[in-house]
């Protein structure tokens, strides 16, 4: 079993969300203390549909995954859960720019002001797995920057493209 620092932290993450939605028949197969859990657990059970969206987009883009899934499944889940679940299709939150100017910035080596005439705050769209900025380049050809790859457990990006339209 892996006990390394990022795995037990992330068991701990959906052990705890686990037990928030009810299901605490399934943190043993996480490899959790159901007892250790309940203890340090400070939410409620059973909590609102439009809480479970913004836990799962929180946990980053495999549980956003899930919760696409999930929102096509009204077998599993009632009505209320389909609807906010439903939301993650296509309005998930975007990356704050900080993070997009960052990873642009390493990715390509150069800063934003010097590679480009203009990059756009605000993304023309994000998913899941990848955002989409306008921007211009330095020489003059309109293009779009897409941040896609999600390389951790949160939703940070990696392998930033730019190109022409």
């Amino acid at each position: 079993m892996d006990l390394s620092p990022h795995t037990v932290k992330r068991r701990l993450e959906i052990g705890r969300l686990l037990m928030k939605y009810g299901r605490q028949d399934l943190v043993q197969i996480v490899g959790l203390d159901e007892g250790a859990l309940r203890d340090e657990a400070d939410v409620p059970t059973g909590a609102d549909p439009d809480e479970l969206a913004r836990d799962l987009e929180g946990m980053g883009a495999t549980f956003i995954k899930g919760g696409q899934l999930l929102s096509t499944r009204p077998d599993l889940l009632a009505q209320p859960y389909i609807d906010s679940l439903a939301r993650l299709q296509d309005n998930v939150e975007p990356v704050t720019f900080g993070d997009v100017e960052r990873i642009v910035e390493s990715e390509l080596g150069v800063r934003l002001s010097k590679g480009f005439a203009s990059f756009e705050l605000s993304p023309l769209g994000a998913a899941s797995l990848s955002q989409v900025h306008r921007a211009r380049f330095e020489m003059d050809a309109k293009s779009l920057s897409k941040c896609s790859a999600p390389v951790s457990e949160k939703r940070s990006w990696r392998t930033c493209r730019s190109s022409a339209d």
